[in-house]
């Protein structure tokens, strides 16, 4: 999962992009070894992860009847996600529509050569979307909301 919204460090990939759109610099986008399919990411605003968090903790007496995990935990685990998928390059361009603004951007191959970076992060919801809690803020809404903010508050953007 990648928690995104206000205030984020600027090196991360969303501030970093807003900031690079802004200055019409070239933005760069990890991929696969063909440069042809860009890295992917279920995101999340992180006012959806502080909501998960207080049901949560609102829902001890059900998470506990969850059955322990395979894998020898010493308490229940209940991933946060969000079940929509978006691939690095359809976040830029979602943000580039935000602004306003054509992007300039090129498809790098960096997972090749760095092992344990991976293209793809994902988790399984589906635990917590069977108790019953599903994300507020869409991640189109989110990351226009964010995009504008950090536009606005440009000061944020720099290191």
């Amino acid at each position: 999962m990648n928690v995104f919204g206000q205030r984020q460090h600027p090196e991360k990939y969303i501030p970093n992009t807003v900031y690079k759109a802004l200055n019409n610099e070239k933005i760069i986008i990890h991929s696969d070894s063909t440069k042809n399919n860009p890295g992917s990411r279920h995101y999340i605003h992180v006012e959806d992860v502080a909501d998960a968090v207080l049901f949560i903790l609102n829902n001890k007496e059900r998470i506990k009847d969850i059955p322990d995990d395979k894998y020898g935990a010493k308490c229940k685990k209940v991933n946060i996600a969000s079940s929509l998928e978006l691939n690095n390059l359809e976040v830029a361009q979602l943000i580039s529509k935000s602004l306003g603004k054509e992007i300039d951007y090129e498809l790098v191959d960096f997972h090749s050569t760095r092992p344990g970076h991976d293209l793809r992060y994902a988790l399984d919801d589906s635990l917590i979307a069977s108790l019953g809690w599903r994300p507020v803020k869409s991640n189109f809404e989110g990351l226009e909301q964010v995009t504008n903010w950090y536009s606005k508050n440009q000061e944020w953007l720099r290191f």
